[in-house]
Formats: C-alpha cells, sequence, structure tokens
C-alpha cells in the first residue's frame, strides 16, 4: 500500500484538490511520448515472445526485443472493468467502487470523483488519444473525452455485449446483426474528437475495424503538435456475441490464416495493429522518444474453449480444475504478458522478474511526467484522500532492478476479485511466495468446483513453482519447520494488518454516479435502460450510422 507523502499535509492542513481546476503545466523536458498497449482477455501464455508455439506475433515480439520483459506483472482485477479502473487509477478496482463489468446499459461509470491517467497526461501539457475498448461507462459523462482524453475512437463495452456484422471477404456471405439487448441492441463505434460525440456505426463491422483503428492511430501520433499519450485498448482477443459463426473474428487479410484458428486470426489482427502504431511513431521520428508498455487486462476466459487464449505453464495443477484463468486469483488469471520499450534508455532483450502490477502504471508514469500524485479526490462539494496500491517502479521499467519498490518496502502485493470479492484480498503476492486467503475457478465456473479457504493461508514459491502445484502450507496448521515459511506468513500478516487499516471497499456512490437520468432512456418493466442507440425513435433497430451521441 502507497500513500503519496503529502497525504498527511491534506489530512492535517485540509489540502483539497479536484480534477477540474488543476493547471496544466509543459511537459517535463526529458519526458518522453508514451504508448500504452493493452490487450483484451490475452493469456501469458498467448504470443510468440512468451513461447506460444503457433500464435505468430512478429510485432509484439520485435517491440518486447527492443526492451524489457516484465515476466511478473500481475492485473489490479482478474476481470475487464476492474482491471481497466485499476489501470486508470492506480487504485484497486474495489476500492474505487466499481464491479468487476459494467454492462452495456449500466448508467454509471468510473465514479467522477477519480483523477485518470490521461487526467494526468493532460495536466502535464500532453495530447492525449485513445482507440478501443473503454469499459468504464458508456453514458457520454463517463467516456473517455470526459475522462481526460482529447480524441477517441473506440466500442465503449465489450465485443460480447450488442451483436455485430462482418462484411464479405469474396465468399459471397455477409453475416448480419441480430438485436438481442433491449439497452444495447447492436454493438456501437463511437467517436468523441472536437467536443463532438458520435455513433459512427452502429451495429459495428469488424471485418474493418481494425482499419479504422489503425488509419485513427496514425493519424493522431502523425498529427500531434506536443507530446503525447495514446492508451491502445485492442479490442481482440475477446469473444463476441453469438450471432457470428466463430467466436472470434478477423479482417479479411488475417481471416483463416493461422494454424491457430480463428484466435490464432485475432491475435494476428491484434499484432498487425501494434505494428502500425509502431510504424507511425517511426515515421514520425519519434522512436527515442517514445515510450511503449504493454500488457493485458486478465488472463484468459476459459470456458471459451479453442476461441480463448493460453495460460501457458500457469495452469495451477494444484486446484483440481481446468478453469483457473479470467476471473480467478490463481496465476493464470491475473498474472499477464508484459514488457516496456524505449529505444536508448531500456535495455534491449533484457527482462525483469520483479512483481509489478498495473496498479503501478500511474503513479510510475506520473513520477516520468513530473505530474504530482493528486492527494485528494473531489467531487461534488466532498472528498476523501487519495490512497494508491501503486507504486513508482522505475527502477524495474528502466533500470532493470530484480526486486520490485513494493517488496523493498516490506509490503505484499494484494488482489481482489476472488471469492472474498471487494471484502477481502483472496490472494498476496510476498516477495518469491503465492499466497492464497481463498480459491475459486475462474469466469463462469466448472462442474465440480468448490471455493476453498485458507487459515492460515495456502503457500506457494511461486518463483520456483509457477503453476502453483505444491502447497507449502496446510490449512490449521500455524507453525512449519521450514523458518521460511513462518516468515512469510509472519510477513504477510504484518502487511495485511497495516494494509486493512487504510482499505475500504468502494462505492458508486450515488447509484448512478452522480449524472442525471438520461430523459430519452429507454424504460422496459419500469427499468431505465441506458445502452446505446444511435436512433431510439428507430425502434427496434438501433441500426444507423453518423449520428449523434443519445446519452448525456
Amino acid at each position: 500500500m502507497f500513500v503519496h507523502p503529502l497525504l498527511a499535509l491534506a489530512l492535517v492542513g485540509g489540502v483539497a484538490s479536484s480534477t477540474k481546476t488543476r493547471a496544466t503545466t509543459a511537459p517535463k523536458k526529458d519526458a518522453p511520448n508514451v504508448v500504452l498497449l493493452f490487450a483484451d482477455d490475452l493469456g501469458f501464455g498467448d504470443p510468440g515472445f512468451a513461447g506460444h508455439p503457433s500464435n505468430l506475433t512478429p510485432n509484439l515480439d520485435a517491440l518486447r526485443a527492443s526492451g524489457r520483459r516484465l515476466s511478473t506483472w500481475y492485473s489490479g482485477c482478474p476481470v475487464c472493468t476492474g482491471s481497466r479502473a485499476s489501470l486508470m487509477t492506480g487504485r484497486v478496482y474495489s476500492r474505487v467502487g466499481v464491479p468487476g463489468v459494467f454492462g452495456p446499459t449500466s448508467q454509471s461509470g468510473l465514479p467522477l470523483r477519480e483523477v485518470t491517467l490521461a487526467d494526468q497526461f493532460r495536466t502535464a501539457g500532453y495530447e492525449t488519444g485513445m482507440l478501443g475498448k473503454w469499459h468504464l461507462g458508456q453514458r457520454e459523462a463517463y467516456l473517455p473525452a470526459s475522462r481526460g482524453f482529447d480524441s477517441y475512437l473506440g466500442i465503449p463495452f465489450s465485443d460480447d455485449m450488442g451483436a455485430a456484422r462482418l462484411s464479405d471477404c469474396g465468399n459471397g456471405t455477409t453475416i448480419p446483426a441480430t438485436a438481442s439487448d433491449r439497452g444495447g441492441r447492436f454493438l456501437p463505434l463511437v467517436s468523441q474528437s472536437k467536443g463532438a460525440t458520435t455513433v459512427v456505426e452502429q451495429p459495428v463491422d469488424l471485418t474493418h475495424l481494425q482499419e479504422k483503428y489503425a488509419a485513427f492511430a496514425t493519424d493522431f501520433i502523425g498529427s500531434a503538435k506536443k507530446k503525447f499519450f495514446f492508451y491502445a485498448a485492442l479490442s481482440h482477443v475477446h469473444t463476441t456475441q453469438g450471432n457470428l459463426p466463430d467466436k472470434q473474428y478477423a479482417g479479411c487479410a488475417f481471416r483463416g490464416t493461422s494454424i491457430r484458428g480463428p484466435f490464432g486470426d485475432a491475435l494476428a489482427e491484434a499484432d498487425d495493429l501494434v505494428g502500425s502504431i509502431v510504424g507511425a511513431v517511426d515515421g514520425a521520428g519519434l522512436r527515442e522518444r517514445t515510450l511503449f508498455v504493454f500488457s493485458s487486462d486478465n488472463g484468459p476466459w476459459m470456458v471459451q474453449a479453442e476461441s480463448a487464449g493460453s495460460v501457458g505453464h500457469l495452469y495451477a495443477r494444484s486446484a483440481g480444475y481446468w478453469n483457473v484463468g479470467k476471473g480467478s486469483t490463481w496465476e493464470g488469471g491475473i498474472r499477464e504478458p508484459a514488457f516496456v520499450s524505449w529505444k536508448g534508455v531500456v535495455e534491449e532483450n533484457s527482462q525483469s522478474a520483479a512483481a509489478v502490477s498495473s496498479t503501478d502504471v500511474f503513479p510510475t508514469l506520473s513520477e516520468l511526467i513530473g505530474a504530482p500524485l493528486p492527494t485528494t479526490l473531489t467531487y461534488n462539494g466532498s472528498s476523501e484522500p487519495a490512497i494508491y496500491d501503486g507504486v513508482d517502479q522505475s527502477s524495474v521499467w528502466f533500470g532493470g532492478a530484480g526486486t520490485s519498490a513494493r517488496d523493498e518496502a516490506g509490503d505484499c502485493l494484494f488482489f481482489f476479485g476472488g471469492p472474498h470479492g471487494a471484502d477481502a484480498p483472496s490472494a498476496a503476492r510476498c516477495g518469491p511466495y503465492k499466497l492464497h486467503y481463498a480459491t475459486g475457478p475462474g469466469l463462469a465456473g466448472c462442474d465440480g468446483c468448490e471455493k476453498q479457504y485458507y487459515d492460515p493461508p495456502m503457500v506457494f514459491q511461486v518463483e520456483v513453482d509457477p503453476s502453483e502445484q505444491f502447497p507449502l502450507t496446510k490449512n490449521n496448521t500455524r507453525h512449519y519447520a521450514d523458518a521460511a515459511i513462518n516468515d512469510v506468513l509472519a510477513m504477510a500478516a504484518k502487511s495485511l494488518k497495516a494494509y486493512s487499516a487504510t482499505y475500504a471497499a468502494g462505492e458508486l456512490t450515488p447509484a448512478n454516479g452522480g449524472v442525471a437520468p438520461d430523459a430519452d432512456a429507454e424504460v422496459v418493466n419500469g427499468t431505465a435502460l441506458y445502452g446505446v442507440c444511435c436512433d431510439r425513435q428507430a425502434a427496434d433497430t438501433c441500426d444507423c450510422d453518423g449520428k449523434p451521441y443519445p446519452g448525456r
């Protein structure tokens, strides 16, 4: 747990800050442009650089080779919304108060009191742009342009939260979209630029989505007038809704090209988009002045079978069941492929096994660009101290340190989202050890899977046992012949006690996050639905292009 040093002043002197009034400064002279690449449902073992035998990711592999692999990177949550909230705020999702997943008709979003990573870059004088999956609220008050981004093109939630289209690739067929959600109906592609928010396309044609993303990224990077922050939240490799013949999709240039099947096609297309973004940076002559950061939101959604990714060797053999990916706090659910690359600064072909987290991105990049961490979060006349779960990991990212700043402070990294939910962590990483307070299967469960609770926590030495096969503790046994086990249990208990003293599960207060209900919300059985619909007057379709955004 990390409390900014100025927090003491905020508590004693009544210091208050508001994201709405923070002054914009010139970018720190030696700070780079930053491109943050964030995949969707990509497993630890999926990229080529992670050793997958049939997935082809040449652009990711080359970018990783140009920098430092961070082989022990953990997500802030084992599912989509929570992971992105943790990434954008430096605060674990349960502290922020968001659920694990916002649905396509949720009227709420990331609470407006929260300062986002894009807010930090904007405060530091950067241009800010984003493409892809947002998933932190689909009403306009919560969309990227209201949360620190100058421009945005993307789908505001997951690919499976609305029906989509696929275009003809020369075989004479076009897959139409079929409405199935009264609030969201069809998957929308939303654009935000120069104060305007529009539905570019609904339902989105997934065949040409990555082409639109590549053009948007190239234009943003090529036309930037000052230092920029670009967040590419890749739509791949999340599965789609069931109206399509395969749960994975790809454009015509990639469809049917991978030996891995539709999943490999989708990953190859995502890799190509990464290549387009890197090419735009190179084309602008900015490679030596640009930091790339790559990771994923959570592990693979294993119940999707062949449409899901791979946990690699993180298969939790002691679990006794196979569903240990997305939605679980086993290694396969929260440990992600990751690297950083900054030519001339980060050593090429290097690696660090120090345990880091997506919550560390906010404080690490804030320090890099000279944007002070807010000490107080303020909204609508009320305020609260800003307590961060992330820490500055510059020594690991840029210096290649083998020990994280968190470990050096004697703190554990706590994981929420398992059986304990938001009430308490279900797992922790303490030095070379992984501890489980409770375990359960990944998203959607599995036959015969049961939640298990441990006292003392179940311990694995994951540095040498990453597959979590050999537990070093037993329930109701508190002292061990191996002094190292007694030491880590004592360390974890001390760290958890200190963490719990400053932790409280957050709330969406009020339930709609402070945004007034929409006048044009559709009411079904007495419930107002806030799904994106480009034209509510069209009654049953929400099938149109280029319409003003419906949500206020």
